[in-house]
């Protein structure tokens, strides 16, 4: 079993989790969409853009107070895909924004399989994200890891392998690991 600062006691001993952030934590399809409506070209804004991944909206409605404790105790990676103007410095603003304050590990990827890869060498318990081919990745490099499906109209009708699981949100994610949320 593992303990939180405040005594809480966890369902695993240690958590180690990768959580993505474009359609887990933050809704770049909903921006992506409105930028495409207006005929902006997506890639080329959020390129030049200084500012494009600090301003996006929150997904779901989410379990910040728990992500908080998580990252203040337990080995939490944000682990995305972005480009631009410091993507990293960008995503870490928005992630303190949203109450994470105590400096986030986030990762820059260049490519959702090299999550596979991040996954086996930082030795994640579990993995969330919303592209199937992710839990792929981590799964031949990390078989043990636990993956996590948020349900998204983009993945619905992909089968899973035993040791992942669809969820709603990560706060589902988070109960299906045995983490109390505050």
């Amino acid at each position: 079993m593992g303990y939180d600062a405040s005594g809480v006691e966890y369902d695993v001993d240690v958590v180690k989790i990768g959580i993505n952030m474009n359609g887990v934590l933050a809704d770049y399809v909903t921006a992506a969409t409105a930028l495409e409506a207006q005929g902006v070209n997506v890639f080329g804004h959020v390129s030049a853009s200084e500012s494009f991944w600090r301003e996006l909206e929150p997904c779901d409605p989410l379990p910040w107070k728990t992500l908080g404790r998580l990252v203040a105790v337990d080995e939490t990676y944000f682990i995305t895909r972005r480009y631009g103007i410091r993507p990293q410095e960008q995503t870490a603003s928005w992630l303190k924004s949203m109450s994470m304050n105590d400096g986030p590990a986030v990762i820059i990827v260049p490519t959702d399989k090299t999550k596979g890869v991040l996954a086996g060498a930082l030795g994640l318990t579990a993995m969330v994200d919303d592209q199937p081919g992710v839990l792929e990745a981590v799964y031949r490099h990390a078989p043990a890891c636990k993956g996590f499906l948020i349900d998204r109209p983009h993945n619905r009708g992909v089968s899973l392998r035993r040791s992942q699981q669809r969820v709603g949100s990560l706060a589902q994610a988070l109960d299906a690991l045995g983490i109390p949320r505050e």
